[in-house]
């Protein structure tokens, strides 16, 4: 008998270590602590922000190719072949005494040209500067939205971690209710309370298990809104931890700004490109090939043939275009000027006004500490005075309401602190009607 027992505990004593931690570890890692940044992380990627970053910059850099053909080689070839219904007649003159075979109707010519700019006044720089802030412009936009979109994050997470919070206030209010509801009832039996203190305490547990019932169904709402924002699983039993404050904070600025500042240098950019179409052009160009009749035109036979050559162009009304478009260019550019000084005033101001909310909120909670540590003494001497019959019922509903009301409101502070700190250090502007 004691030799068939040895391998089971042998076997028992080489599982249980793995059982004891498979038993209490498996239930941690059902709750996740879910920070706010995770949260922003996973919304940006959930929305594919570095996949549209990547196609502004794939974009750019297909145009600067596609600019490329304006100081590249331009080649090609061409075959015509053509019936004329007259030709040159040199003998019908009266200036030439000898007596030339007239020219062929039926002509025929085929070869390659090729181009090449030597001077293109500036236009292909300024056109690949503008490029290149577009391209940036472009992702200032998309920084802007994902900006939005973290704020978004920003308050479903912090409403979901309110309404957490409200949730442990009241099951700590219904744990002492229901301890208390349960020393009324021993009163009771003794005939030392009234059934209407009995009724009262009932009533007042229904009334805080409806709340909860409430508080529960707009958590799980925020937290639904938040996993179809950030495409995260977040479950009833995952933990969200609420942001660090900083008072002081360092400010991001707006990618707003950024952008107004390319859209300046874009209008130069744009003043400069003008100021190119108005220069000269210089090209240098050849053709070869092959035709009937060549470049000999007293020959009616198939012959080689080529050119070289160099063309100067001079748009002599572009400088009064150009003077039109400076003026329209200088008139955009103020209009910018006034819309940016606007904007940034309206940041300071909504910065004075944030700054302002988290220093509010911090003397807020110190007062919400204080008022807590009453709130209990209070509460704790109508405990003692209802269990020596003294108080009533409703007498320690009061104080345990009042405070309830005192720790919700620290917990609201505290999570208003860091709403306003986030907002303030991340604040988006409103854009004004130009």
């Amino acid at each position: 008998m004691h030799n068939r027992s040895a391998p089971n505990l042998l076997l028992t004593a080489v599982l249980l270590p793995w059982l004891w931690v498979f038993v209490a570890f498996c239930p941690l890692s059902a709750q996740r602590l879910i920070s706010l940044a995770e949260c922003r992380a996973a919304a940006s990627e959930h929305h594919a922000f570095e996949e549209q970053m990547n196609l502004v910059k794939s974009a750019a850099a297909a145009q600067q190719i596609m600019l490329r053909k304006l100081i590249t080689p331009e080649a090609g070839g061409f075959a015509t072949a053509s019936y004329l219904s007259d030709v040159p007649r040199f003998s019908s003159s009266d200036d030439f005494g000898i007596d030339f075979r007239p020219m062929v109707r039926d002509q025929y010519r085929t070869g390659i040209y090729a181009r090449q700019s030597l001077y293109d006044g500036g236009e292909y720089n300024s056109k690949s500067a503008l490029e290149e802030t577009e391209r940036q412009i472009n992702a200032s936009k998309v920084e802007r939205q994902q900006r939005i979109l973290e704020n978004a994050v920003d308050e479903l997470f912090l409403n979901s971690i309110l309404l957490g919070k409200g949730i442990q206030i009241l099951q700590v209010r219904e744990d002492i209710l229901q301890t208390r509801f349960r020393q009324l009832e021993s009163l009771y039996s003794e005939g030392k309370v009234y059934r209407v203190e009995l009724l009262e305490m009932e009533a007042a547990l229904a009334d805080i298990r409806a709340h909860q019932e409430a508080l529960l169904a707009d958590q799980e709402r925020f937290r639904h809104m938040l996993s179809a924002l950030t495409g995260l699983v977040i479950t009833p039993d995952d933990s969200l931890l609420l942001p660090d404050v900083q008072m002081s904070g360092t400010r991001n600025e707006d990618p707003l700004f950024r952008q107004l500042k390319l859209e300046k240098q874009k209008l130069r950019q744009t003043r400069q490109l003008s100021r190119s179409s108005a220069m000269p052009r210089l090209d240098a160009s050849a053709v070869a090939g092959y035709a009937r009749p060549g470049l000999n035109l007293f020959s009616n036979e198939f012959d080689t043939y080529w050119i070289i050559g160099m063309t100067l162009r001079v748009p002599a009304t572009a400088w009064r275009d150009h003077q039109r478009n400076i003026r329209a260019l200088t008139v955009q550019e103020s209009q910018l000027l006034i819309y940016y000084d606007n904007l940034r005033r309206q940041e300071q101001l909504l910065f004075q006004e944030l700054n302002g909310e988290v220093i509010k909120y911090d003397r807020l909670i110190s007062r919400d500490a204080e008022l807590i540590e009453k709130q209990t003494l209070i509460r704790k001497e109508y405990e003692s005075m209802l269990t020596e019959g003294v108080a009533s019922a409703s007498d320690l509903l009061q104080a345990l309401s009042a405070e309830s009301q005192a720790r919700i409101s620290k917990v609201r502070h505290e999570v208003e602190m860091v709403r306003a700190s986030l907002r303030r250090d991340n604040a988006i502007i409103e854009q004004l009607k130009q």
